[in-house]
């Protein structure tokens, strides 16, 4: 059989048929999944990472030094993030998508989880990345449902091909943050955020007072006007990841 014939052949089989799908929270579901046209859908939350200098650190440091950037920021993002119940996915060479599954339970957590991904690249690690490659970053997150299908024969949650509108919006969240505001959220997640997630006690002078975390701004999305919030506030990375003690 020549590659042609190959080709025309799984393209036909795909054609014909019916794209079926699993609705769930449980992403271990995605152990049921063949490589024909099935899928998971999520009720999720998910945060896009981008890399925004990866132009740079090509240029300046060079192809094993970005590397190793991208692994230190896939090991952090891997390590947070699965200790609130996520997963990375493997997006784009300079890119991640993580994804909380718990449906609206995960909304916080994963607004924790951005803030003490902050801490970590932004204080924390930057001496390990100053190193090595110092890396330019932002974060954008959004709710809503998502479609995964698998792409390749093994189970692995990293693997798999991701779609939705929550994705795009998250995506062109990130794209608006910029330093100082490294994280930015839809308003839908404001909307359902916990109130100490929402301000938090400063004291001046010795007198406390409530300072607001985040800061609205306009953007479109599509053809659409629509409105994010962003903050240059960040957490510590506790035991617990329910914590939310600013620092």
């Amino acid at each position: 059989m020549g590659i042609k014939e190959d080709i025309e052949n799984k393209v036909a089989a795909l054609c014909k048929e019916n794209f079926t799908y699993t609705a769930t929270n449980d992403i271990g579901d995605s152990a049921r999944l063949g490589t024909s046209c099935d899928g998971l859908l999520l009720e999720a939350t998910v945060m896009f990472f981008e890399i925004k200098n990866m132009h740079h650190l090509l240029r300046e440091h060079g192809k094993r030094e970005t590397l190793r950037a991208y692994k230190i920021c896939h090991a952090v993002l891997k390590t947070v993030a699965e200790a609130h119940h996520a997963f990375v996915n493997c997006y784009a060479p300079n890119a991640f998508l993580i994804i909380f599954p718990n449906g609206q339970k995960a909304l916080s957590p994963s607004v924790k989880t951005a803030l003490q991904i902050r801490k970590l690249l932004s204080e924390t690690l930057k001496e390990s990345f100053e190193k090595h490659a110092n890396i330019n970053y932002a974060i954008g997150i959004d709710f809503g449902h998502i479609l995964g299908t698998k792409v390749t024969s093994d189970n692995e949650m990293k693997h798999l091909a991701w779609v939705g509108t929550c994705i795009d919006k998250s995506k062109a969240i990130c794209a608006e943050c910029e330093k100082p505001y490294l994280v930015g959220i839809s308003r839908l997640v404001f909307n359902q955020l916990d109130e100490s997630l929402k301000v938090f006690t400063k004291h001046i002078l010795g007198i406390p007072k409530k300072v607001e975390i985040w800061s609205r701004i306009s953007y479109h999305f599509g053809n659409d006007k629509k409105h994010l919030y962003q903050t240059n506030h960040q957490l510590e990375l506790e035991d617990r990841p329910d914590s939310t003690t600013a620092k």
